[in-house]
């Protein structure tokens, strides 16, 4: 169903219970201008392989969390501002690619994909701490955030008297 010029999938996807490989886009072709899934979609229990590259998602589909059998889901080149926790729910996921989107930031619950062994996540604009985080998420599992620890430095007499008007 790629580079069809697709705006929305029917509800009537959900009625496709053997569907295990589905193609809306891939990252060589211009793909369709999906941003969003029904909730039927839910439904597709079966499915192991969502090829969803050079769409329009903006939010991460969170359709696609109760499908505990997906193993492949490449959501690259779409506009994605977040992954949601819910993301941990993917218990089955073993290739995640997200390259290309609009990413700051992971949530930690992608520790606890004990089975993705490929995340590719290539020109998102993360800092150096979140592609730290990743690599810590990825090769243990979690992570803890960094504490900030707040500078205490006191104020000159000076500055103290100007704020109280001497």
């Amino acid at each position: 169903m790629s580079n069809n010029n697709i705006h929305f999938l029917p509800a009537e996807i959900g009625n496709l219970s053997n569907l295990e490989v589905l193609v809306l886009g891939e990252s060589s072709n211009p793909g369709n201008k999906i941003y969003d899934l029904p909730a039927s979609f839910a439904n597709l229990k079966n499915l192991r392989v969502l090829m969803a590259a050079n769409n329009n998602f903006v939010g991460f589909p969170i359709v696609l969390a109760s499908l505990s059998n997906l193993e492949a889901l490449d959501l690259s080149n779409n506009k994605l501002e977040e992954l949601p926790g819910e993301i941990g729910m993917m218990r089955g996921l073993q290739s995640l690619n997200v390259m290309n989107n609009q990413l700051t930031d992971v949530p930690v619950e992608l520790g606890t994909l004990t089975k993705l062994t490929q995340f590719d996540y290539a020109g998102n604009p993360f800092s150096a701490q979140i592609q730290n985080k990743i690599m810590t998420l990825m090769t243990t599992g979690t992570y803890t955030e960094p504490k900030v620890i707040k500078s205490s430095k006191k104020k000159s007499s000076s500055t103290r008297n100007r704020r109280r008007g001497r």
